[in-house]
């Protein structure tokens, strides 16, 4: 009877099964938002442009926005639950802005070298390009490309998925939305610094209780990359003092986090392999797409 009662009232959505079953939905409908969007974007304002762009960029954070909204209808869970706004110590901001900048300082390399590293065997990996010319410019650029992605990506990985996986082990759940979060991006070349950074996100999340904190690790993280190319500014990534203090600074963080989660008293009853079980056509999407891309450059260089 308990059962039926919880398959029911889609209690079962929130468990790894449920995190699973989310995260596969949302990478199939991200490839028909944007299949569909880009069509309809591409014949209205046609490919070559900004606008083009940038309205393209939205269909991430519209696709998380359906899907939230989705599960909350089936779960009757408050939203602000659902994507983990909790109260929260305001020391986990300061090491948010430790996350942001250690990771852009400390780990940025990692993303260059293998961007070049591709692009030696032609696969033609470049940024995307979007005119930074003028205040208005650089305020919708914050807009689509810092603030919606922090916002809607964390409230999708270090929220709804987090809270699917609140009943396992939390090196589980660290490693598993740091997976997540890494394939979701399609990027080989940002495969390894995505997963460390969705892993460090992810234990900062539990370790505060809330989802505020990566938002702001995020945005920052964001912000400082379109704020560099806006104003001109070239680092050294490769520069060793950026690296050392950079990974120092993240491991002072991975520490301080792993001792607050340990006092944390959650059950853990759950087991993680039901996540994958379900998420694995979420996971071949997203390969399919990584390789599939990376294999078109380069074939068509």
């Amino acid at each position: 009877m308990y059962y039926d009662n919880e398959f029911k009232n889609f209690e079962y959505l929130n468990s790894p099964n449920g995190g699973g079953i989310t995260f596969a939905l949302m990478t199939v409908a991200f490839v028909l938002i944007s299949f569909f969007g880009q069509a309809i974007v591409g014949a209205i304002f046609g490919t070559a442009n900004a606008t083009y762009t940038l309205v393209c960029s939205c269909f991430p954070a519209l696709t998380f926005l359906l899907v939230i909204l989705l599960f909350k209808s089936y779960t009757k869970k408050p939203l602000l639950k659902i994507v983990g706004v909790n109260k929260f110590n305001w020391l986990y901001v300061v090491l948010a802005v430790v996350v942001s900048a250690s990771m852009l300082f400390g780990l940025g390399f990692v993303n260059d070298a293998f961007v070049n590293l591709l692009n030696k065997w032609g696969a033609n990996i470049d940024g995307v390009n979007v005119p930074l010319d003028n205040v208005g410019q650089l305020l919708v650029c914050i807009l689509t490309f810092a603030l919606l992605p922090a916002v809607f990506e964390e409230f999708f990985f270090r929220g709804l998925l987090l809270n699917c996986l609140k009943g396992v082990k939390p090196i589980y759940a660290i490693l598993t939305v740091g997976l997540c979060f890494a394939l979701y991006h399609c990027s080989l070349a940002q495969l390894l610094y995505q997963f460390v950074y969705g892993a460090v996100l992810t234990a900062l999340a539990i370790a505060c209780g809330s989802v505020i904190p990566c938002i702001i690790a995020h945005l920052l993280n964001n912000l400082t990359v379109i704020l560099l190319e806006y104003f001109k500014v070239s680092i050294n990534l490769y520069n060793p003092l950026y690296i050392v203090f950079g990974i120092l600074a993240l491991l002072t963080v991975c520490v301080f986090t792993v001792f607050a989660t340990k006092k944390k008293k959650a059950e853990q009853t759950a087991k993680v392999r039901g996540f994958y079980a379900f998420a694995c056509v979420g996971f071949f999407v997203c390969l399919f797409l990584t390789f599939g891309s990376m294999l078109n450059s380069i074939l068509g260089g």
